[in-house]
């Protein structure tokens, strides 16, 4: 008798009816072990599947979501949980994500403790032009982070996320040359006293 396969595909619900298959891979990418996602689109509803590595890295970026109202327009909250089966990812990633399960303001360094002693970190990230921007803080709200990252240029759009232990956001460029310009400029830039920006 095999022995049963581990569950590491999470199931999402309580996702807004014109969200993209994009937008759900943006959102995991930054987390270690993701792998890939799958839409299922119905006439009431869309349903999502993320699968990953290994289930502790699964189980870690669930609790992280977990309730993130991903459209700031309303008030339905996000729900995450173990799909019954694995899914096949669509988007298989060449790389592993980096970023930390669990943002701080120390967020990479929290990440990079995870790891043994002797053990390399996971290599970086390939030049995306969506950047992740986190360690907004409660006072920073989606008017002033817009105002700011829109006066650079090749700026596309910003997508906000308010969460009880912070906001985060998803900001979008035309290329990489203005992403990464952006992320030189910006990165470590702070909107407020202690409070330096976190771009990746």
């Amino acid at each position: 008798m095999e022995p049963e396969e581990e569950i590491r595909t999470l199931f999402l619900s309580g996702l807004p009816m014109d969200v993209k298959e994009r937008e759900i891979h943006n959102l995991f990418r930054f987390f270690p072990g993701y792998e890939g996602c799958v839409m299922q689109y119905t006439n009431n509803q869309v349903v999502a599947f993320a699968r990953w590595t290994d289930k502790p890295s699964a189980l870690a970026a669930r609790d992280y979501l977990q309730g993130l109202r991903f459209d700031p327009e309303s008030s339905v909250t996000m729900r995450i949980e173990l799909a019954k089966s694995n899914s096949k990812a669509k988007r298989e990633e060449p790389f592993k994500g980096r970023g930390p399960a669990k943002l701080s303001s120390n967020n990479y360094n929290d990440f990079l403790s995870n790891y043994p002693p002797r053990q390399k970190p996971p290599p970086r990230i390939q030049p995306c032009s969506t950047l992740f921007v986190a360690n907004l803080g409660h006072s920073v709200g989606e008017e002033e982070i817009t105002h700011l990252f829109s006066s650079l240029p090749g700026f596309k759009r910003l997508k906000f996320y308010d969460k009880d232990d912070g906001a985060v956001c998803f900001v979008e460029f035309q290329d990489i040359h203005y992403s990464s310009n952006c992320m030189s400029k910006l990165n470590g830039y702070l909107l407020r006293p202690s409070l330096p920006l976190h771009i990746a």
